[in-house]
C-alpha cells in the first residue's frame, strides 16, 4: 500500500488480503505506543505504522462504525471507498458526539480544585434570574418572600425529582410484602411443639404464670359485674388459670385443657362433660367446658351470640 501525508489510497479489501496474521498480531501493542491516553486521534496518518495502526482498528470495528454513521445521516460505506474518506464520515460523527457529551468542568477531574470548591459553578445569568423568578411568584401569596429565597433556597441543592430505587432496595420491598409462611398442624405435631418434657412437669415452674394470668384476668374485669363479666369470659385466654381438679392450665387446645397439680403431676382434662371453676376476687366462675371447645386463638376471634342451652 502507498501512504503519505496528505491521502491514503488503501481500501479495506486491499488491506485485508495484504495483510498477514504476524502483522496482524503485531499491532495492538503498537496502538498503546501512539495512544497511551487510550483515544485515536482522527488525523491524517504521517507514517507507515500510523497506519497500519489506524487501519486494524478500523477493520476491526468496521461494522460499529457504519451502522453508526448510517444512524446519523451519514454516507453508505461502502468497500471501495478509501480509508481516507471513512477517516472524515468518522471524524464527523466524533466532532458531533463531542457536542453532545461536554466535558466535566476542573473542579470536578481535579482533586485540589475540588477541595476549595464550597459551592459548584453557576453563570451570572442564573444567579439573577433565579432570585426575581422565585422571589416574583412567591409575592402573591407570601409577605416576606425575600426572606423565604434567602432561607430556604439560597446556595441550597434541591432535588426536582423523586430519585429511582435501587433493585436491591426493590428486592427488599418485594420480600418484606411477602407473607410469611406458619407451622402447619402436621409439623407441629412431628416436631412436638407443644408437648410439656417430664423434667417442666413442675407446679413452681408455672406459678410466675399463673401470677401473670391474674393480672391479666383482673383488667379484664376491670369495673364490670358479674352478670356481664361472663362474655368477656367466652374470649378470654385461660393459659396460667389455676382450674379445679385442682392445678394451673399451662396448654388448651380445642378438646382438653392440661393442668399442672401442686403434686407435679401433669393432668389432661377433657373439656367435654366437665366443669371448671376459677376464683376471680371475691367471685367464682365456672366454665362448662362443652361450650369451650374452641382452640384459644379462634375462640377470641369468634363472634358469639346469645342463645339457651340445657346441654350442660
Amino acid at each position: 500500500f502507498e501512504a503519505d501525508r496528505r491521502t491514503i489510497n488503501i481500501t479495506i479489501n486491499s488491506f485485508e488480503t495484504e495483510l498477514s496474521r504476524d502483522d496482524r498480531a503485531k499491532l495492538f501493542p503498537e496502538l498503546g505506543k501512539l495512544y497511551p491516553d487510550g483515544h485515536i486521534k482522527l488525523t491524517r496518518a504521517d507514517s507507515l505504522d500510523h497506519v497500519k495502526a489506524i487501519v486494524e482498528v478500523w477493520v476491526e470495528y468496521k461494522p460499529f462504525f457504519d451502522t453508526t454513521l448510517n444512524s446519523f445521516g451519514g454516507a453508505a460505506t461502502s468497500e471501495a471507498k478509501t480509508l481516507d474518506d471513512r477517516f472524515f464520515e468518522y471524524e464527523t460523527l466524533n466532532i458531533i458526539m463531542s457536542n453532545i457529551y461536554s466535558q466535566l468542568p476542573k473542579y470536578v477531574t481535579n482533586s485540589q480544585e475540588a477541595k476549595k470548591e464550597r459551592q459548584p459553578p453557576v453563570s451570572e445569568t442564573t444567579k439573577k434570574f433565579v432570585p426575581d423568578f422565585v422571589t416574583g411568584t412567591l409575592e402573591e401569596t407570601v409577605k416576606d418572600s425575600t426572606k423565604v429565597y434567602a432561607s430556604k433556597l439560597k446556595d441550597k441543592v434541591l432535588l426536582l425529582d423523586n430519585p429511582l430505587k435501587t433493585s436491591n432496595e426493590k428486592k427488599k420491598r418485594k420480600h418484606s410484602k411477602k407473607k410469611v409462611r406458619s407451622m402447619s398442624a402436621k409439623e407441629k405435631r412431628e416436631t412436638k411443639i407443644y408437648e410439656i418434657p417430664k423434667e417442666c412437669h413442675r407446679y413452681e415452674l408455672f406459678i410466675p404464670l399463673n401470677e401473670l394470668w391474674l393480672q391479666y384476668i383482673d383488667e379484664l374485669y376491670g369495673t364490670s359485674n358479674p352478670a356481664h363479666f361472663t362474655q368477656k369470659l367466652l374470649k378470654a385466654d385461660f393459659h396460667g388459670a389455676i382450674l379445679t381438679v385442682t392445678g394451673i392450665n399451662i396448654h388448651e387446645t380445642e378438646n382438653v385443657f392440661k393442668l399442672i397439680t401442686k403434686d407435679n403431676v401433669l393432668k389432661v382434662i377433657p373439656k367435654g362433660h366437665s366443669v371448671f371453676t376459677f376464683l376471680l376476687r371475691d367471685h367464682m366462675f365456672t366454665l362448662y367446658g362443652d361450650q369451650f371447645r374452641f382452640r384459644s386463638a379462634a375462640r377470641a376471634a369468634k363472634k358469639f351470640k346469645n342463645k339457651p342451652t340445657i346441654d350442660l
